[in-house]
């Protein structure tokens, strides 16, 4: 049984996170450098734990040495993984690290120059609530003293944010917004874990449904909060927003929807690790939107981006 220890950081590491000592020093161990007083994400993948894929390539051939194996959290034991795997000495190595844990025909390994590499396939759910970490680390070569494999996991997704604002000339109206759409946005697309870029991708529409937000003409509301969606690039007529909204007026209801592309003046490619809000105003004209400037940041907030871990 291999045992090891998980500390979480949200921008910065310590290398000098308590690491118990290896009993067997040629067995295969992972850990990162974390702080030991920040505990994000750490609940999750104490509960979830997360798959892990490597091996080493012998004459053009790979040997696969992990296939999604589990690294589970013990309260006694800590991190653990069985049976435990041994560094061939001389052979180099590579490892990918996913979470959640994906289904293990989703992973495939590929060579590239006789190197090995993976690649994840991804859906976007129609809730855009999955977050998805990805951890590639650089080639090792297995040779005494044998190493430890840092897993450095990073967002592999963007974060979206729509805010929403009723326009003025309804000021007096309450307005409701019940659906918001982006159409022929990418959804399906394969993680190259050699580029850390996203192939293959396929577009089609995507719904957030059941909002019932009610607008001000003041201030934004926030109508479409923390959606994880797939890093594209933002092409002039490529993504259009839809927004189904009704205007009541007395004791009438009419329901309106307003269309338009996403703008390419400020943002032209969603990066992954990285949140976008887009500032809208409702138009006069009923079935338009009107875009203020979006704001742009790292996403740091809730990210084991160090999330270490030292399996022995």
């Amino acid at each position: 049984m291999l045992m090891g220890v998980l500390c979480l950081v949200v921008a910065s590491c310590d290398k000098d996170a308590p690491l118990q000592n290896v009993a067997d020093d040629n067995a295969i161990g992972f850990q990162t450098a974390v702080e030991t007083t920040t505990r994000a994400d750490q609940t999750d993948l104490e509960r979830d734990g997360f798959s892990v894929w490597g091996g080493y390539v012998t004459s053009g051939t790979i040997n696969n040495v992990f296939t999604g194996t589990t690294i589970s959290y013990d309260a006694t034991d800590g991190w653990t993984y069985s049976p435990a795997k041994y560094w061939v000495p001389g052979k180099v190595y590579n490892f990918f690290g996913v979470y959640p844990r994906p289904n293990e025909t989703s992973v495939i390994p590929f060579l590239d120059n006789g190197n090995l590499y993976y690649t994840l396939d991804f859906n976007i759910p129609v809730n855009a609530a999955t977050d998805l970490l990805v951890a590639t680390p650089t080639s090792i070569t297995a040779a005494k003293p044998y190493p430890t494999v840092n897993m450095e996991f990073n967002h592999a997704l963007s974060k979206i944010n729509i805010n929403v604002q009723k326009n003025g000339a309804n000021d007096e109206d309450e307005v409701i917004v019940y659906s918001v759409s982006f159409n022929n946005i990418k959804r399906t697309g394969k993680f190259n874990s050699k580029t850390k870029l996203w192939d293959e991708t396929t577009a089609g529409a995507l719904t957030f449904s059941n909002l019932n937000k009610t607008l001000s003409h003041t201030e934004h509301t926030k109508v479409v909060s923390d959606k994880l969606l797939m890093p594209q690039e933002i092409a002039a007529n490529s993504i259009q927003l839809s927004i189904y909204y009704s205007i009541r007026t007395d004791n009438s209801f009419d329901f309106y929807t307003a269309n338009a592309d996403l703008p390419v003046s400020t943002i032209t490619q969603w990066d992954k690790q990285t949140v976008y809000t887009y500032n809208v105003t409702l138009g006069a004209a009923k079935n338009d939107i009107l875009f203020g400037v979006p704001e742009v940041q790292d996403w740091f907030d809730k990210l084991p981006i160090g999330g270490s871990i030292m399996i022995q």
